[in-house]
């Protein structure tokens, strides 16, 4: 059910786009150009899953931080960090 495409957007920063459906809908997803930064939009719970998931595929030595677009919380995924610790971060 994953869905993956190149941005249709010739000027997009993405380098490339998907489609995940889980619990609550789908999250869509990108990776910049930079390969630097994630951005995930949908449910915040589901985001969170998929952000842990990440977790898991990139090296421990490389940080990653979970934020919204306003940069309102910020939240260091850690191999312990759980989907609750970055739902409660941002107040749902």
């Amino acid at each position: 059910g994953i869905k993956i495409r190149e941005p249709s957007d010739p000027t997009s920063t993405n380098e490339i786009e998907w489609t995940v459906p889980l619990r609550f809908g789908d999250v869509f997803g990108a990776l910049d150009r930079s390969g630097q930064v994630v951005h995930l939009d949908g449910f915040l719970g589901d985001c969170a899953l998929f952000a842990m998931w990440l977790r898991n595929l990139v090296p421990p030595d490389v940080e990653l931080l979970f934020y919204d677009e306003a940069y309102s919380a910020d939240v260091a995924l850690m191999s312990f960090t759980r989907e609750a610790d970055l739902v409660r971060a941002f107040g749902s």
